[in-house]
């Protein structure tokens, strides 16, 4: 697959506003300190998401492809 600069900030943008919570089992701290850290590169890029990339549904093929990586990556967790 192809992914552009846009399909990542997409991706990105939907994992640094995805609600983490203590007590399950990633580590917490790690993760929002890099949910942080994105979202402060896709504020100084000036990123904001079109109408087509504010819901995940949405989302291109590509940037759903990342998105998924990025939650198994670092969350642990598995779906379509």
């Amino acid at each position: 697959m192809h992914f552009d600069r846009f399909d990542i900030a997409a991706a990105y943008y939907h994992f640094t506003n995805l609600p983490i919570y203590r007590g399950m089992p990633y580590d917490f701290y790690k993760i929002l300190q890099y949910q942080i850290q994105k979202a402060t590169q896709l504020q100084s890029m000036r990123y904001r998401p079109v109408s087509f990339d504010r819901k995940l549904s949405k989302l291109s093929p590509n940037a759903k492809q990342i998105y998924m990586n990025l939650v198994k990556t670092y969350l642990g967790i598995f779906g379509r």
